[in-house]
């Protein structure tokens, strides 16, 4: 999903719109890479709000296991209160990705 171009994303949704007389069709969103500081169309999450598979590892990980990374620098309990974990920092979220983005 991430290697697919933005065009193409935009054109099946338009697509799909103007094929069900727009009864059903895809959204097409811009939102930020975090990494890179660009915009992109998003690709991943529940309402496609994430567009690179590093931004929505490392937010799965510090929300649901509370592991922290550069992306992600603080985590938010189950009491909620937030506090910082540098010892997480390094937790090689890139090697992560690049092992999803091969298989």
């Amino acid at each position: 999903m991430e290697a697919i171009d933005d065009a193409t994303l935009q054109n099946i949704a338009t697509q799909q719109s103007a094929l069900t007389k727009a009864k059903v069709h895809g959204q097409f969103i811009t939102v930020p890479v975090l990494e890179g500081g660009v915009m992109r169309g998003g690709r991943f999450g529940w309402k496609n709000q994430h567009a690179s598979l590093l931004v929505i590892r490392s937010r799965r990980l510090s929300q649901r296991a509370g592991i922290t990374s550069r992306l992600n620098p603080i985590d938010t309990t189950q009491l909620c209160k937030t506090t910082t974990d540098p010892e997480d920092v390094d937790n090689d979220i890139d090697e992560f990705a690049t092992f999803i983005r091969g298989t």
